[in-house]
């Protein structure tokens, strides 16, 4: 009974001790599969906000300079110079119409200065023989724009105009046209990004949601197309839907506020940060798109990018090995220790017993 008590005493301890080890190694296993998931979520994060950002920035800067080419053009300066001229104005035309076919979104505007006449024509080429569409007027709001970047741009500038359909946006590209650095002229074309804000809006990829905001948060482009809809058709800015509205808490909205801070102030290019939206936790990369005043979040799910379940084959790797090192240590001790044990208590007995003539089993 003592020696089988031994047994089971050995081998609970070993059992106990295996056991420990096994649970502390799990217990590391996991927190640096957890550490090796969020690092691997964090890169995947930022080059999706900076993929974002290129495919929203790469058309918008493609246009900018062909418009710039169009403005520098030495025909568009003769037009803005003498607008009344039929040669300068069939020459103007021409050249309009040329960079039209080459535009992305096929259509351009032209204001010559002197007389404040709108000329524009669309890829439909709707317009052809009736360009001038009307004269610009300081006392309509709707035409303040062209006074401002008139006032205050001296080379171009970026207009962004919202449409009321879900997820749609164009971005109007204002150029200068000078002569010897006076302003003489505006030209431009508009940007049609409303293909990748639907795709933004209908993305069902689980790892990781695209939202655009602009500098008050106020929502852009967001996955769920009701918000979206929402805010197309509430005409009253104050009133739409803010990505701060879905954030977890007081904490998450001000850390936000401070991260939209930093990116519109040009103190950092690239932040990343955790948020709470909709009741779920996401690791955030934003980025701030300067050209049109916006910014693109990454919101991603660590546990869909790479979760534990890659893990899982080398866990049960770890636990049939600790299986097998009890096992193999438990034969080894009841071979080597356990039954040697057994043998000499049993001849120790019968010596106890006056039978001297029992040879010990003892070999070493």
């Amino acid at each position: 009974m003592r020696l089988s008590s031994l047994r089971g005493r050995s081998a609970l301890v070993l059992l106990l001790i295996n056991l420990v080890v096994g649970a502390l190694t799990v217990a590391g296993f996991l927190v640096t599969a957890r550490g090796i998931s969020q690092a691997f979520a964090r890169r995947f994060a930022e080059k999706h906000a900076l993929l974002d950002k290129s495919r929203i920035l790469a058309p918008i800067q493609r246009e900018v300079a062909l418009a710039r080419k169009l403005a520098d053009s030495q025909v568009m300066r003769s037009w803005c110079r003498a607008e009344r001229d039929p040669a300068a104005r069939a020459m103007g035309l021409a050249e309009l119409e040329s960079f039209r076919r080459a535009f992305s979104d096929h259509s351009y505007f032209f204001i010559p200065a002197a007389s404040r006449h709108y000329y524009f024509n669309d890829a439909a080429d709707g317009f052809r023989g009736q360009e001038l569409r009307y004269t610009l007027d300081p006392a309509d709001p709707a035409n303040a724009w062209y006074f401002q970047t008139m006032a205050t741009v001296d080379d171009f500038a970026l207009h962004v105009d919202s449409s009321e359909q879900l997820g749609l946006l164009k971005v109007w590209i204002n150029v200068l046209v000078k002569d010897q650095g006076r302003k003489i002229g505006l030209v431009g074309t508009g940007v049609d990004l409303s293909a990748f804000m639907r795709e933004t809006a209908r993305s069902g990829d689980r790892a990781v949601s695209t939202v655009l905001v602009d500098r008050k948060g106020y929502l852009q482009a967001y996955p769920n197309p009701g918000y979206m809809d929402y805010n197309a058709r509430m005409k009253d800015e104050a009133r739409r839907m803010t990505l701060f509205q879905l954030l977890g808490g007081e904490r998450d909205r001000a850390l936000l506020r401070e991260r939209i801070a930093r990116l519109s102030s040009g103190q950092s290019a690239l932040e990343v940060f955790p948020l709470v939206v909709e009741g779920r936790s996401y690791l955030v990369a934003a980025t701030f798109m300067g050209e049109i005043s916006w910014v693109n979040l990454a919101l991603v799910d660590p546990s869909q990018v790479m979760g534990l379940r890659p893990f899982l084959p080398i866990l049960g790797f770890m636990l049939l090995s600790l299986v097998l090192i009890i096992g193999l240590v438990s034969l080894l001790l009841n071979r080597m220790v356990l039954q040697p044990l057994e043998r000499l208590t049993v001849s120790s007995q019968k010596i106890a017993e006056g039978q001297y003539g029992i040879e010990l089993p003892v070999h070493r």
